[in-house]
């Protein structure tokens, strides 16, 4: 196996980064473009976000099944294995290696009316001491609260073993449920379908 296309359906999403104006709108929504063809089209999550999702329900996994630990590391990487598995090495290598894997975004079903459904959230921060809201803890954020479609392609460089295939299709099944960006405690982000094969 070689390539996969996985189809993620999302409820919403929060992914944002500061703004500059105050009051109006703290964080905007954080948008991926891509060229396709001949125009720009506009997404509302990036390779790289679902790739440190999966990554993360890997570990866990991995965590599960260490006979797993080798395909994780040739998988994802060996920087990011140090840090899933808090182990500190009696000599840290110098390099670390990339791992197979590479996303990218095939289809999304709002690219086209991505700007029309961005909202404007008001969020507030509580003194958990005391229970009442913080002082100037009122910000304001763009979401994204309509559910929409994300369809990727996963790459490999090379064909994977068994044990990687078994890794990344426990990770993929134990996506749904997850959350993806931000704000996942409200909702935002959270997978409620998976669909995967082989492209």
């Amino acid at each position: 196996m070689r390539n996969l296309r996985v189809e993620v359906k999302l409820r919403g999403i929060r992914t944002v980064q500061p703004s500059g104006e105050i009051r109006k709108e703290d964080y905007r929504v954080m948008v991926y473009e891509k060229k396709v063809g001949d125009r720009i089209v506009a997404y509302p999550i990036s390779p790289a976000q679902f790739k440190g999702a999966l990554r993360q329900i890997a570990c866990i996994v991995v965590q599960n099944k260490p006979e797993l630990r080798q395909a994780y590391e040739d998988l994802f990487g060996t920087d990011v294995a140090d840090r899933c598995f808090g182990e500190s090495r009696e000599v840290a290598s110098p390099v670390s290696k990339e791992g197979k894997l590479s996303f990218e975004i095939i289809n999304c079903d709002i690219s086209d009316k991505l700007e029309k459904l961005i909202e404007l959230r008001p969020r507030t921060k509580l003194d958990r001491e005391l229970g009442t809201v913080e002082r100037g803890s009122l910000l304001f954020s763009q979401v994204i609260s309509s559910g929409f479609k994300v369809t990727f392609l996963i790459k490999s460089n090379e064909e994977l073993n068994e044990r990687e295939v078994d890794l990344l299709t426990k990770a993929l099944n134990a996506l749904k449920g997850w959350g993806i960006g931000g704000w996942t405690c409200l909702g935002y982000g959270s997978v409620e379908e998976v669909s995967i094969s082989e492209f």
